[in-house]
């Protein structure tokens, strides 16, 4: 199953069934409008891979419709159709924006060729996004580095107003990190109050945190009353958990302005990836982070150890245990000189036999710490 979505815009029945039916049939999710008035509503609330428009419609024209379509989701590539094919024609489309043109009749296995062809540039899109993303991930080990360069790429790709990041720390309690807006402007009030909101919300019902939710203000819902999104120019919120391991780490939170789309089930499916890859971004940084606390540690107590052994060095040389054990030496053969000479008397014995013991035990103690400081 293919799965990308496909619009085909005529007002020639024949030929909209019939692209709606060849696409379905190889596994798009196709479906049509019958002129280009219907087609600009529904790219109000939907957004579509790959639109097939003719040229020529009432109400709103193939390339009335080519530049609404990029107003609001430049990423959609466009394929006009036309019975009235000139050179000028071809080149005003394509300077509008449209991937290609086709004149009729056509063939249908060329369009079908020019549609896997325009899915093969819209996947390389995709890629060389998330290549932008990786990389950022595994050269930024600090969280304040990585979270504004993936808040700018979620923004170019997800064609959101605004996008801002919170996560959550180990009181569960949220704080703003990055967004794409000024910190320090309004926008982070209403940003912060959605999401206090939410959170709240979330805690009678455990089931919106671990889910994305699209909150639009036409809709309303059931945390939020209408009067919330009046006099803040935001048509519609996206919240998506940001989360690893059944853990939610944080919340990716995307606006609308009210003269955008509001968010649809794609934006969804776009973000999943992001969302993932930050989540694991968060864990290799927090990983890092104790890794460089134990590194930290480490060389704390290698250091100590050094100022230690530095110290010991130090009074090795203050105090040479040689010339201690020399001079201890010297006082016990003085002890046993003087004791020689002096007449004994029991009194006098005891004293001196107490200080030749002393004596020779110093220098039997000054011995052995030689040898085990040595």
């Amino acid at each position: 199953m293919k799965q990308g979505k496909i619009l085909v815009v005529d007002d020639e029945e024949g030929i909209r069934e019939l692209l709606v039916s060849e696409f379905s049939s190889l596994g798009y999710n196709a479906s049509s409008a019958v002129n280009g008035e219907e087609a600009a509503n529904r790219i109000e609330s939907e957004r579509f891979d790959i639109i097939i428009s003719d040229m020529k419609m009432p109400k709103l024209s193939g390339l009335e419709l080519l530049k609404k379509v990029k107003a609001v989701h430049p990423s959609t590539e466009v394929i006009i159709v036309t019975g009235y094919a000139t050179i000028e024609n071809a080149l005003e489309v394509m300077k509008a924006g449209a991937y290609d043109f086709v004149q009729k009749p056509f063939n249908i296995d060329e369009v079908t060729l020019l549609v896997e062809r325009a899915f093969e540039k819209s996947e390389l899109k995709t890629l060389v996004a998330l290549y932008e993303s990786s990389n950022a991930i595994f050269s930024n080990t600090k969280l304040e580095e990585l979270l504004p360069i993936m808040t700018k790429l979620i923004k170019k790709n997800t064609l959101a107003d605004d996008v801002a990041i919170f996560l959550s720390d180990a009181s569960e309690q949220f704080s703003l990190e990055s967004a794409s807006f000024e910190l320090n402007s309004g926008r982070k009030k209403i940003f912060t109050s959605f999401m206090e909101k939410f959170v709240e919300r979330a805690i009678a019902n455990p089931k919106l945190k671990n889910e994305p939710l699209i909150t639009n203000a036409s809709s309303g819902s059931d945390f939020l009353e209408g009067a919330f999104f009046e006099n803040t120019g935001i048509k519609s919120f996206l919240t998506y958990p940001i989360m690893l391991n059944g853990n939610v780490l944080g919340f990716l939170l995307l606006s609308k302005n009210v003269e955008s789309s509001t968010f649809a089930q794609t934006d969804l499916d776009n973000l999943s990836i992001f969302v993932s890859q930050i989540a694991q971004a968060i864990a290799n940084v927090r990983l890092y982070e104790k890794l460089e606390l134990k590194i930290s540690e480490m060389q704390q107590a290698y250091d100590a150890l050094v100022k230690v052994n530095t110290q010991l060095d130090a009074l090795k040389k203050a105090f040479s245990l040689k010339h201690f054990t020399e001079k201890a030496s010297y006082i016990a053969d003085k002890v046993n000189y003087i004791a020689s000479k002096t007449p004994q008397t029991p009194e006098l014995s005891g004293v001196s036999s107490d200080l030749q013991n002393k004596a020779k035990q110093l220098v039997e103690d000054l011995a052995v710490l030689s040898v085990n400081l040595s």
